[in-house]
């Protein structure tokens, strides 16, 4: 049988105007409003209002999480690049022209593994350590009352197949009121991460942050800037 259905496939920066009406409108659109990934919103880009009156159905590409408002449908990516994809759900989409539903297909794979640690209120030792295996691991650490439940915790952690792993620490002795104003040189970088160390109050080894800090410009600097 023919196929009678109108479809508008437009690539990155189509501008609106130049987009047909069609009976599905594919597209790789910045809509604003729209959520960017699970964390941000869209606070600027192609107004909803410019795409509407387009199709019955606009589905788009570009934005990592699954949302929809009105008649446009951001798919989401169908599997995880980033940290910010971590624990937001990806899906495959299967398109019925007849009726312009989309039937969404849930994508089993993970890459990505974020555990918020907070032992005031948890008990870390039935962990679903399994969970792990195959993945990059971040441990956030909220509260770890227990020093040594915490390395333990780690060692079971490291004891799986993981791909990597990353533990953030809280660090808001060095943030706010706990920098001294007007002691901070902009000169050049390095100057600005030195004065900055030494402004910060911490019992901590500053000439040992220091050293880390000036090996990662150095590792920064060295990069190829694509």
């Amino acid at each position: 049988e023919a196929f009678d259905k109108k479809l508008s496939f437009c690539p990155w920066n189509t501008p609106t105007k130049v987009i047909e009406e069609s009976d599905v409108v594919f597209g790789h659109f910045e809509i604003e409003t729209f959520k960017m990934n699970a964390f941000k919103l869209c606070e600027e880009g192609v107004s909803i209002k410019d795409l509407l009156k387009k199709s019955s159905l606009i589905v788009s590409g570009h934005f990592h999480t699954k949302s929809e408002q009105d008649n446009i449908m951001y798919l989401g990516s169908q599997m995880e690049f980033f940290w910010n994809d971590a624990h937001d759900n990806k899906y495959f989409h299967v398109l019925d022209t007849e009726t312009r539903s989309l039937t969404p297909v849930r994508n089993p794979h993970t890459l990505f593994h974020r555990i918020r640690y907070d032992d005031t209120n948890n008990d870390y030792g039935d962990y679903p350590f399994t969970d792990l295996d195959g993945k990059f691991v971040k441990i956030v650490v909220i509260n770890k009352s227990d020093l040594y439940g915490f390395d333990r915790f780690v060692d079971r952690v490291q004891s799986r197949k993981i791909l990597e792993l990353k533990i953030a620490e809280n660090f808001e002795e060095f943030v706010g009121k706990n920098v001294k104003d007007g002691e901070i040189s902009v000169e050049d970088t390095s100057e600005l991460l030195y004065t900055y160390v030494d402004a910060v109050d911490t019992d901590l080894d500053k000439d040992r942050i220091k050293k880390e800090m000036s090996s990662l410009m150095i590792e920064a600097q060295s990069l190829e800037i694509a």
